[in-house]
């Protein structure tokens, strides 16, 4: 039998690497929460622009609400009891008639939603990905890959 030498290199190297991704990956890190943040700032906008276009006047009003909040998850909240349109009715007591029309309101019931649940549906199917996977790309282009 022949012996045979095998030499590796570019171990450590490769080890470097993957850890620069990994970081990168965090999403505690500031790259993933840049990124994450960046999406939940997308749908805030779209949902004000819902608003916008709402049947409901309220839900313009309720717009006025919207923060995004990031501790460690991300948060798109609306409502809440800040006051709001010419009453100063708290928010919160808008948003089911805002979203679903009904008697006191302007549009007619609408189970499926006229605003938020639309655009979350959407934002979530396609434009909510794209900043997160933006952050995945700059953490593998960071690791050299």
């Amino acid at each position: 039998m022949t012996a045979l030498d095998v030499t590796v290199t570019g171990v450590a190297e490769t080890r470097a690497s993957v850890s620069r991704v990994a970081d990168g990956l965090d999403p505690g890190g500031p790259n993933m929460r840049a990124s994450i943040r960046e999406s939940g700032d997308g749908l805030a906008r779209a949902l004000a622009a819902a608003a916008a276009a709402s049947p409901t006047p309220q839900a313009a009003l309720v717009a006025q609400t919207i923060t995004v909040s990031q501790a460690v998850d991300l948060a798109v909240k609306l409502g809440g009891g800040q006051p709001v349109g010419s009453r100063g009715t708290p928010a919160s007591q808008l948003v089911a008639g805002s979203e679903h029309g009904g008697l006191h309101f302007s549009a007619p019931i609408n189970a499926g939603g006229y605003w938020i649940a639309p655009t979350v549906r959407a934002y979530a199917a396609g434009p909510a990905a794209r900043p997160v996977q933006a952050g995945v790309n700059r953490a593998i282009a960071a690791g050299g890959f």
